[in-house]
């Protein structure tokens, strides 16, 4: 049996979410496919995490500029790096969990939760199911070629 669609988004991170805020303007009968880790590249390990870190960096290294500003005892702060990552991974899972709650949770079987294959220019296989789709927006982020030199690097 096909299951047919207006459209069939590939990809359920941060470019797919908002493509699906697009599609839902015009339609109700789409299908969202993504067999990776859910919750978007950029709120799992990417922008978000990576700027709450980046904040709290600036935060402690402005201390420096205290003294000209005539505010006292910025010399004595510290900073406790495993407090410091802890707190961006309780963002992180704030964010994420928002990304899941909002975004992914409400699609129910809208939700296709297997990787895309392309059988025909509009028919695609998702684990089991064949998807006839009037268009299909291709949204799946990209991953990194690692020359094989640098893999030792990766973790």
């Amino acid at each position: 049996m096909v299951k047919n669609v207006d459209v069939a988004i590939i990809g359920a991170g941060t470019a797919g979410l908002h493509a699906l805020s697009e599609v839902r303007r015009v339609t109700d009968n789409f299908v969202v496919i993504d067999g990776g880790t859910l919750g978007t590249t950029c709120a799992r390990v990417g922008c978000m995490p990576s700027k709450v870190m980046i904040q709290s960096a600036d935060d402690f290294h402005r201390r420096q500029a205290f003294k000209a500003e005539a505010i006292t005892g910025g010399s004595g702060l510290s900073l406790d790096a495993s407090h410091a990552m802890k707190h961006v991974r309780s963002l992180r899972d704030r964010f994420v969990s928002s990304v899941m709650e909002n975004s992914l949770d409400p699609l129910g079987d809208k939700l296709i939760r297997d990787f895309a294959e392309f059988l025909e220019p509009d028919l695609l296989l998702a684990g089991d199911q064949r998807i006839r789709s009037k268009k299909v927006i291709i949204a799946t982020g990209s991953t990194p070629a690692i020359p094989k030199p640098w893999r030792r690097f990766t973790d």
